[in-house]
């Protein structure tokens, strides 16, 4: 599967894959809601809980970095598709591990499904 849940819209800039990560209805709110969830529960999370929202939350400040740096004309389109791919292939495979903590489980739904 495609991670075309992701909530960044990290390359609607792109001419060569607009939209690729987001749908082109998501809103800004839901946009940030899986950052704004991952901060919540590091917030709240044991260390060992923390795991999962600290590297999502590492891959989506990631992934803004990435969209700030192609709309400054710092990368070009082809690098920002080779960089979007190695993000999702990322959180494909945090997607794919079980998950032993309801918030846990709950963030990956959201991030699955949003």
């Amino acid at each position: 599967m495609g991670w075309v849940y992701w909530e960044i819209n990290l390359i609607s800039v792109s001419q060569e894959r607009p939209g690729a990560l987001a749908p082109s209805n998501t809103s800004t709110a839901q946009r940030f809601s899986s950052l704004r969830r991952c901060r919540d529960l590091l917030a709240v999370s044991s260390t060992g809980a923390a795991g999962f929202p600290r590297q999502v939350k590492g891959l989506l400040q990631r992934a803004l970095r990435l969209r700030d740096r192609h709309a400054q004309g710092e990368m070009g389109g082809g690098g920002l598709a080779v960089a979007t791919g190695r993000l999702e292939a990322r959180m494909e495979e945090l997607l794919s591990r079980t998950f032993r903590t309801g918030p846990n489980l709950r963030l990956a739904k959201h991030l699955r499904h949003e």
